[in-house]
C-alpha cells in the first residue's frame, strides 16, 4: 500500500489505508500539504523502509492481516506481483517516485444514514455537534491534487460519508472522461439515491469500462432499516432495478457482517440471487471489529447454533463458486471464517447487548427473532 495508495479521510488527514483512519499514530500527512511532499515525507518513507524489513505496524496486524476481509482485496494481482520491483526502486531513505496508483477519497462525512456501528467521521448525523467534516477546506486544492496525479492512477475508490452526496466526485468523474482516462472505479454508496443536483450518477459511471457500484447493504426489509438507520428497503430494491439500465456497471454488495445480520444474511443472498439481483460471488463479506457489542461473537449459544445449522445449507449454495474477484478468498471460505469468528468467546456480554437492544427498541425481538429463543 505505501507504494501505491493514499487514503484521504474526511478529517483532512492522510492514512496508509481506510482501515487505519482515525488512528492518530498512523497519520502520514494532511491535505493542507502538497501531496507530493506527503508521499515522500518522513512518515511515508519510514513506513516503506519498515515494510521492506518486514517490520509492520501493530495496527496492520490488528486491522488487516488478521481480519477475515483483508484490505488488500482492493489491490490487483499485477501490483502484488510487482512487490520486488517496488522494493528495488525504493531509495535507501524510503522515498519512491510519485506515481500513485490507487486514489481513495472520503471527501466529507456528509451522509443521510446513521448506521448503528458507524461514527461521526463517516456520518455527520452521528456527530454530537452535527458538524460536517470536509477533508478539503479549499475545493480548488482538492481538484488540483487530483489533476496532479490523475494520469498515473489505475484505480479510484469513492467513499465518504455517502458518495452520492459529494460534489467533487462529479467533478472527478467528468474530468476523467474529458481526459479519456479509464481507471478502475469503485463507487461505494448506501443505495439511497443515484443523483446529485440533477446529475444521474449511474449514467455518468456507465461511461467507464471498468466500473463497480458497491452497495452497502447488510440485510433486507426491517432488518436493513434497523441496522442502517434511515435506509428504506423499497428504495434500495428500486435502485437495484434501476441499475440494470446501465450495462457497463458491475454490481457488488458490501455487507458488514455483525451479530445482527449473520443469521439472515443467507436468506438475503438467496433471495437476490433468485431475483437475478446478485451473483453468488458478488457479495463482499466485511466482518466488523468495533464497536464490540455488534461483534459476531456476541450471541447466546442457542442463537449461534441456529446459525451453524443454517450455514450448512449456505455452504452448499456457495460450494460451486470459485471466483475471488470481490473477496480475497472463495465465498465459501469467507463464510467458514465468519463461522469461526462466531465461535469465539463473546467479546461483550450477550445478555447486556440484548437487554440494551430491547430497551432501545421494543420491536427488537420481532425484527431479530433468533435472539428471542434465549
Amino acid at each position: 500500500m505505501p507504494w501505491l495508495h493514499m487514503f484521504i479521510h474526511s478529517d483532512g488527514n492522510i492514512y496508509p489505508c481506510c482501515k487505519l483512519a482515525g488512528a492518530k499514530n498512523m497519520v502520514l500527512g494532511n491535505v493542507e500539504q502538497n501531496l507530493k511532499d506527503v508521499w515522500n515525507g518522513e512518515k511515508y518513507r519510514e513506513m516503506r523502509k519498515n515494510f521492506k524489513n518486514q517490520d509492520y505496524p501493530l495496527e496492520c496486524h490488528q486491522s488487516c492481516f488478521k481480519n477475515t476481509n483483508p484490505l488488500h482485496v482492493f489491490i490487483g494481482q499485477e501490483h502484488k506481483n510487482n512487490k520486488d520491483n517496488f522494493y528495488l526502486n525504493t531509495s535507501p531513505d524510503g522515498s519512491y517516485e510519485y506515481k500513485m496508483k490507487i486514489y481513495n477519497l472520503n471527501e466529507s462525512n456528509l451522509c443521510n444514514h446513521k448506521c448503528l456501528y458507524c461514527c461521526g467521521d463517516n456520518s455527520f448525523l452521528l456527530d454530537k455537534n452535527k458538524l460536517i467534516k470536509v477533508a478539503y477546506k479549499n475545493t480548488e486544492k482538492l481538484k488540483q491534487d487530483f489533476l496532479d496525479t490523475a494520469d498515473t492512477l489505475d484505480h479510484i475508490i469513492f467513499a465518504a460519508g455517502e458518495s452520492t452526496m459529494q460534489e467533487n466526485y462529479i467533478f472527478i468523474l467528468k474530468e476523467l472522461l474529458k481526459r479519456n482516462l479509464t481507471p478502475k472505479i469503485e463507487f461505494v454508496t448506501n443505495f439511497s439515491k443515484h443523483t446529485y443536483n440533477h446529475t444521474n450518477i449511474f449514467e455518468l459511471l456507465n461511461n467507464f469500462s471498468n466500473v463497480y457500484v458497491n452497495a452497502s447493504i447488510d440485510s433486507f426489509n426491517k432488518r436493513q432499516e434497523y441496522i442502517r438507520v434511515n435506509s428504506k428497503w423499497d428504495t434500495v430494491e428500486a435502485n437495484r432495478r434501476e441499475l440494470f439500465k446501465y450495462p457497463n456497471i458491475k454490481f457488488v454488495v458490501h455487507s458488514v457482517v455483525t451479530n445482527l445480520n449473520a443469521y439472515a444474511l443467507p436468506i438475503f443472498h438467496y433471495d437476490w440471487y433468485r431475483k437475478g439481483y446478485l451473483e453468488k460471488h458478488n457479495l463482499r463479506y466485511i466482518t466488523l471489529t468495533t464497536p464490540e457489542q455488534y461483534h459476531l461473537s456476541v450471541m447466546p449459544d442457542k442463537t449461534k447454533q441456529l446459525i451453524y445449522d443454517r450455514y450448512k445449507y449456505y455452504e452448499m449454495f456457495l460450494e460451486d463458486e470459485i471466483s475471488t474477484e470481490v473477496n480475497k478468498a472463495r465465498p465459501i471460505k469467507k463464510v467458514r471464517q465468519i463461522l469461526r469468528e462466531i465461535q469465539r468467546a463473546p467479546v461483550y456480554s450477550p445478555k447486556i447487548f440484548i437487554e440494551n437492544s430491547v430497551k432501545t427498541n421494543s420491536e427488537f425481538f420481532n425484527i431479530f427473532p433468533e435472539f428471542a429463543i434465549c
